[in-house]
């Protein structure tokens, strides 16, 4: 018994944290509650470098101000000083570290080992919210202001590390990441043979929008007249609403790499469609009376 509570002690105690935000540990989230407050709040941001990571890491933004339930959008510059790859860790916490459990991320660098290679420089999203119940709560009711800091380490577990390049502008757009990031950030509401909270994806691509059959579309999408190019889906999950007003989706995807790659992973299943000759593909590609 001794021997499995000390193997199992670090992911139980990570999980504790996780689910109790104790010692001011973030939680993670796949998308927003859906509800923002008038009520503001400045998160700010601290950066440290652990002795042997030679590497340069800081904020791009000291603070923001951010209304609860907000979802928002900094960016941190990681840079290697030196001429080989390096794999790193980040550690995260916020302070007071009671705001933690109303602390989300949706997206993080720090929730992978990550890989910077020679004298590379990258800029690292961290896509995050404040819960609007840390108003109510009478433990953090009064809470103004939230620090959130990271400190970078060499990693132990270099193995498996993902490649901070991905998140470069000009990185090669990634299907294999998107069909991750597809399942992360889409799932919930979207796939690709079958419509749920939203309508299939399948052959989305060249599709006109608004008719999929047995799916309830908003007047606006519905009416748009819309085919969906590659530019016209990273304006829709940009911000739905804002490109076309009156849109029902709520849920928006800021980071513009994210957005390249889960497009990417459309763009390559209509491709394989096609080759395979798939029934859904060919029924949405032309417009319909529907």
């Amino acid at each position: 018994m001794m021997t499995v509570l000390v193997a199992f002690s670090v992911p139980l105690y990570r999980l504790f944290c996780a689910a109790t935000g104790f010692g001011g540990t973030t939680q993670r989230a796949e998308t927003t509650t859906g509800s923002v407050s008038d009520r503001t709040v400045t998160v700010s941001f601290s950066t440290y470098v652990a002795p042997g990571l030679p590497w340069r890491f800081e904020p791009e933004q000291r603070s923001v101000r951010v209304r609860l339930g907000e979802e928002k959008l900094v960016f941190f510059s990681a840079e290697n000083l030196t001429d080989e790859p390096i794999v790193g860790h980040a550690t995260f916490n916020v302070t007071p570290a009671k705001a933690g459990i109303y602390f989300n991320k949706i997206q993080c660098f720090c929730f992978d080992e990550e890989r910077l290679g020679p004298r590379q420089k990258v800029d690292m999203p961290v896509d995050f919210f404040v819960d609007p119940r840390l108003a109510n709560d009478p433990e953090t009711r009064e809470i103004e202001s939230i620090t959130l800091s990271y400190t970078f380490f060499r990693s132990t577990d270099p193995e498996g590390a993902k490649d901070l390049s991905r998140f470069s502008a000009s990185a090669t757009p990634d299907p294999k990441r998107g069909e991750t990031l597809f399942s992360e950030r889409c799932g919930a509401c979207h796939a690709l043979d079958a419509n749920k909270t939203g309508p299939l994806l399948g052959g989305v691509v060249g599709r006109v929008a608004g008719i999929v059959s047995g799916y309830n579309y908003s007047p606006a999408l519905h009416g748009a007249g819309l085919r969906w190019s590659a530019d016209a889906l990273d304006q829709w999950l940009a911000d739905p609403r804002k490109f076309i007003p009156g849109a029902r989706m709520p849920v928006r995807v800021l980071d513009p790499t994210t957005r390249r790659d889960i497009i990417a992973y459309l763009e390559a299943q209509v491709r394989q469609a096609r080759a395979g000759g798939s029934a859904i593909t060919r029924q949405w590609q032309e417009p319909s009376d529907h």
